[in-house]
């Protein structure tokens, strides 16, 4: 069986800093949670938390796949395309503070230094402080937080169950050594997975892949 594990490219790695890395994924934090600037606490398929995700991003472009905290959020288009992958759920996300800020026609990445603060723990953080654009709000269309399983609320349900050592991404483009815990009788019952990095299982994968953004994202297959 074939896995795909995937992970946020690292915020800072020569061409990427942080202001291409925010001006992507934006911010998150979860309304009546414990923290102001982070996604705290996360919600996932095994547990209680619901409350919305908040956003606050650049309105001006939207990704169909981003990740603003710790799951990812996507478009109706991807979300009707996971659909089918149960046990999954959807839950609205909320943008409390939708910017203008324009992107180059080269893209994120051709974005030079423009002397703003984007740091997430920066109280002069531009996805906070700049004004909210009401027009933002009508194009973008809904966007859902994926709720997927933790793999640490249900591996007591299953033997034979391997902890790996994985790279995921290319070392060329920067990428990180996760720790994950696996079977297939596991990946055979979630197509959709979060241990860290977010595992999809091979046909849950080719549903979605094409429509990630591999500046912003990185990926490494498995076979279990």
């Amino acid at each position: 069986m074939k896995v795909h594990l995937v992970r946020k490219r690292p915020a800072v790695f020569r061409r990427r800093r942080q202001i291409h890395h925010y001006l992507f994924h934006g911010l998150a934090c979860r309304q009546g949670g414990d923290c102001k600037v982070l996604d705290s606490p996360a919600a996932f398929l095994t547990n209680d938390v619901r409350a919305p995700l908040l956003v606050v991003r650049n309105g001006r472009w939207v990704p169909h796949i981003f990740a603003p905290g710790v799951n990812l959020v996507v478009s109706d288009d991807v979300r009707q395309k996971l659909n089918d992958f149960a046990p999954i759920k959807f839950s609205k996300v909320k943008f409390t503070n939708l910017i203008d800020f324009p992107i180059p026609e080269a893209g994120i990445l051709a974005i030079k230094d423009p002397g703003v603060r984007i740091d997430p723990f920066d109280a002069r953080n531009i996805l906070r402080t700049r004004a909210d654009v009401s027009e933002h709000h009508r194009s973008i269309g809904k966007r859902y937080e994926v709720l997927t399983a933790r793999v640490a609320d249900i591996r007591a349900r299953y033997r034979n169950v391997k902890t790996m050592q994985v790279r995921v991404g290319k070392t060329a483009q920067g990428s990180e050594m996760v720790e994950v815990d696996l079977s297939r009788e596991m990946c055979r019952d979630f197509a959709v997975l979060c241990d860290g990095p977010w595992i999809f299982r091979d046909d849950a994968f080719a549903a979605v892949e094409g429509v990630f953004d591999w500046d912003f994202f990185m990926t490494t297959e498995i076979t279990l």
